[in-house]
């Protein structure tokens, strides 16, 4: 796992990074047991996550490492969800 983000509350956590195998690859946890409360299978490498004033999760991540186009530039390959969480 790459990314750590404690909720505001204190009462629970996300971790998450890249996805090698299985069906998740971030994952919101009670702090005190260790429950898994929560997945999600991103499709992309998991680098940050955040939570809003509203309590969402905002994750960020990336697809790939793309090559330059026929342009020279590179190709967009970073992602940003928002997600909300419901007890």
């Amino acid at each position: 796992m790459e990314a750590l983000c404690m909720h505001p509350t204190n009462e629970s956590f996300v971790m998450g990074g890249r996805l090698r195998g299985g069906d998740w690859n971030g994952a919101l946890f009670d702090l005190a047991s260790g429950e898994r409360l929560g997945t999600i299978k991103s499709g992309y490498r998991i680098t940050e996550f955040l939570f809003n004033t509203r309590g969402e999760l905002i994750v960020v991540g990336g697809q790939g490492q793309p090559g330059k186009n026929d342009q020279g530039k590179f190709s967009d390959f970073g992602r940003v969800e928002v997600y909300e969480i419901k007890s």
